[in-house]
């Protein structure tokens, strides 16, 4: 019994291993960077500007200050209480990203909550005027929901693609099984191959 594994290059492609601790800052890993930026940006910036919509809808909705003020008590003690919760599966994601992905370009990505702080208040201002105070909400969002896509793309490889061929030859001496397994996958597909003689007699 013999065993044969043939790798078949589909395109000329050359692939670059990523070693530990030697992360590669090229190609996708900028877009990832970028994606973070921007989304730890947005959620810094949504969450500091709650106090622009507190006037408008007093004035809007005819609620008292304190009625809404309270509501945004509420939703920083959720929010509070929940990321307790969260903090094992925050540091998963973490670890998932910076081991693939990030070199020098963490701290850039790190350092825009800060500008996210800075910029929310006048970007939540302007989308205010423009679309009012029930669509902020779905933009910011929808935002938050793009960058995250973005960043997790990567991670859905598609599956490998696996068929088996068997051929069975009987001959007036023996009696030979032929299994041929072929693994694809999106740059390049590997045979397997078994070629074995199961018994030999004579007439």
């Amino acid at each position: 019994m013999t065993w044969k594994r043939v790798g078949i290059p589909k395109r000329k492609t050359v692939a670059k291993e990523q070693k530990k601790g030697n992360i590669q800052d090229e190609g996708w890993a900028w877009v990832v960077m970028l994606a973070s930026c921007f989304g730890v940006a947005m959620s810094f910036a949504f969450a500091n500007t709650f106090g622009i919509f507190y006037t408008s809808m007093t004035e809007e909705l005819g609620f008292e200050l304190t009625s809404v003020t309270l509501i945004g008590s509420i939703h920083t003690a959720i929010s509070l209480g929940g990321g307790g919760s969260l903090i094992g599966f925050n540091l998963c994601l973490k670890n998932l990203l910076e081991l693939k992905y990030y070199g020098r370009g963490l701290s850039l990505a790190l350092s825009m909550q800060g500008v996210g702080g800075l910029i929310g208040t006048p970007i939540a201002a302007f989308l205010q005027k423009v679309s009012g105070n029930g669509d902020i909400v779905y933009l910011f969002a929808f935002s938050i929901f793009i960058l995250s896509g973005i960043i997790l793309l990567p991670f859905s490889k598609p599956r490998k693609e696996t068929r088996t061929e068997i051929e069975i030859a009987v001959s007036q001496n023996n009696f030979k099984l032929y299994t041929r397994r072929v693994e694809q996958s999106k740059n390049n597909e590997i045979v397997y191959e078994r070629d074995m003689n199961l018994f030999e007699f004579n007439i």
